[in-house]
């Protein structure tokens, strides 16, 4: 069996399909509307876009090749979420400084920037507590 035909039983199929798939598509989309299409974000911080465009970049291939190229090591996946964790921590505060006594004049576009940075932060969160991952008695790559 190979490495790679190893991590459905070591990656639970939910942190696969968000990890692997959803997200970097996510990010990807989010990357693209910072540069094309600014005014759909916050039209008076385009350099700040374009820099939140390379970090969502990163996200997508950190998660689309690296966590692929590294499939058999739960090290790496867990080092990897937990920089997203603390990327997705900074966004949230910095979110909240902004949108804080705002809350009437939130647009859709602020509360889906809101859901996606909470919910996946909940996931990531879960990853690392190891909630739906298989235990094994062993140390070594996996553990």
């Amino acid at each position: 069996m190979t490495a790679a035909s190893e991590v459905p039983a070591r990656i639970p199929l939910m942190y696969r399909l968000w990890l692997l798939w959803i997200e970097p598509v996510a990010a990807l989309v989010g990357s693209y509307l910072a540069v094309f299409d600014p005014d759909r974000c916050i039209p008076q911080f385009t350099v700040l876009l374009d820099q939140l465009a390379a970090v969502y970049l990163l996200f997508a291939f950190n998660e689309a090749v690296v966590l692929r190229a590294a499939a058999a090591d739960l090290r790496v996946w867990r080092a990897l979420v937990l920089g997203m964790v603390l990327c997705d921590v900074a966004h949230l505060w910095a979110a909240g400084r902004a949108l804080r006594g705002w809350e009437g004049e939130w647009r859709w576009e602020d509360g889906v920037n809101l859901g996606m940075l909470g919910g996946p932060l909940v996931l990531r969160l879960a990853f690392l507590a190891g909630v739906g991952m298989e235990r094994s008695g062993k140390r070594g790559k996996g553990m």
